[in-house]
């Protein structure tokens, strides 16, 4: 019963960071598409549908809690010299750097690559 527009501005508002036009028309015409094959299979009072929304709403606000967590680790991190020799491997988000910090802790720590990869459990 929504527009395109309507569509494509819900879900612009409801990620992090901007989306493509050309994505963003993508998700559009497959939601719409989806959205017209599809048939209620129980009335819009049922119990089923409110559940189904608790859940939802739910899941948004659990992701906006994992966000600010996460938002707040970067703040806590962005101090430490790890962090930029972190940032500064190419594809590295802020979401893998804070990863790599908490996990391994601070690098001096190993004496060798070898005692590092034996931590990490990798074997080369």
């Amino acid at each position: 019963k929504h527009s395109r527009q309507t569509l494509s501005d819900t879900i612009q508002s409801s990620v992090s960071r901007q989306i493509g036009v050309a994505r963003l028309t993508r998700l559009v015409d497959k939601l719409v598409a989806l959205g017209s094959l599809s048939a209620p299979a129980v009335a819009v009072a049922s119990y089923n549908v409110t559940e189904a929304r608790y859940y939802a709403q739910r899941l948004i606000a659990l992701s906006q809690s994992k966000a600010n967590v996460l938002a707040t680790m970067v703040d806590q991190t962005k101090d430490l010299p790890e962090y930029d020799i972190y940032q500064s491997i190419p594809g590295f988000s802020d979401k893998t750097v804070v990863s790599l910090i908490a996990e391994l802790g601070d690098l001096h720590r190993f004496a060798t690559s070898n005692k590092l990869n034996a931590f990490v459990g990798i074997d080369l």
